[in-house]
């Protein structure tokens, strides 16, 4: 998991919409992110940016949204890792941004949480062929391996 301040984060989108200059259609905010360029932001996996909100309940709830969890979602701790897994088999970059006002221990446990399904899945990686144009080795044959496929992973930004 990477953790970013939200100075950090600010450059990086910016630095980002600065390569794809076509990514913002005319007319739109510039701050909205495009399918188009979230696929070349993130190596070539979209983003989802979300806004924790001020308190344990808001983040939980924006997270469902943003991630479009089933409605029987109950909003706790358990239920988020349980419908993060389920989100989590398509592969996407998740970027929480936490607000200043959530609480201190709110925002780490909501983090233990992305950190902990986002370690599974990249475990779950282990069946994955390795990176592109790789060739497994037995003896003197060489086997070409097919591409890496993209995963799950998340980018805290903290103030």
């Amino acid at each position: 998991m990477e953790q970013l301040t939200l100075s950090q984060w600010r450059r990086r989108r910016h630095e980002s919409d600065t390569e794809r200059p076509d990514a913002t259609p005319p007319g739109a905010d510039p701050g909205t992110r495009t399918g188009r360029d979230e696929a070349v932001w993130s190596d070539d996996v979209p983003v989802r940016e979300v806004a924790s909100g001020t308190d344990r309940a808001e983040a939980l709830a924006a997270l469902a949204r943003a991630l479009a969890f089933p409605a029987h979602f109950s909003g706790t701790l358990d239920a988020l890792a349980d419908s993060l897994r389920d989100a989590a088999r398509t592969p996407f970059t998740l970027v929480w941004v936490v607000d200043p006002a959530l609480p201190a221990v709110d925002a780490d446990r909501i983090t233990d949480v992305l950190a902990f399904v986002e370690e599974e899945a990249a475990d779950g990686a282990g069946d994955r062929p390795e990176r592109p144009g790789a060739r497994a080795t037995h003896g003197a044959a060489a086997t070409p391996v097919a591409p890496a496929r993209p995963r799950f992973r998340v980018v805290v930004v903290r103030p």
